[in-house]
């Protein structure tokens, strides 16, 4: 498997697989960056529980990309609608549709 941008897989550091909340690890295939490189991974998890778009706007927002607002205590000034694309693999991809 390699990584890339839109690869189906994310790449987290510790710290940040902490602060999501430390889910479970399952064994993980060996994964290569470019150039053949190899890089070293604690296991692979998966949050099925919940709805791919919810998983991805929470991990968003614990990393700091994106907030929650809300609209009665909180004035709009800028918005953006998104774009949801599933990525064939129970995950998606979330585009600011400017």
């Amino acid at each position: 498997m390699e990584y890339g941008m839109g690869a189906a897989q994310s790449i987290v550091s510790r710290d940040l697989w902490v602060k999501l909340g430390s889910s479970r690890l399952e064994p993980a295939g060996q994964l290569t960056a470019y150039g053949d490189k190899a890089l070293n991974v604690m296991g692979q998890c998966w949050r099925q529980e919940e709805k791919p778009v919810e998983v991805e706007l929470w991990q968003l927002e614990a990393v700091g990309i994106i907030e929650e607002v809300n609209p009665a205590t909180t004035v709009i000034v800028l918005a953006t609608p998104t774009v949801s694309v599933d990525k064939g693999n129970g995950m998606v991809q979330i585009s600011g549709d400017f």
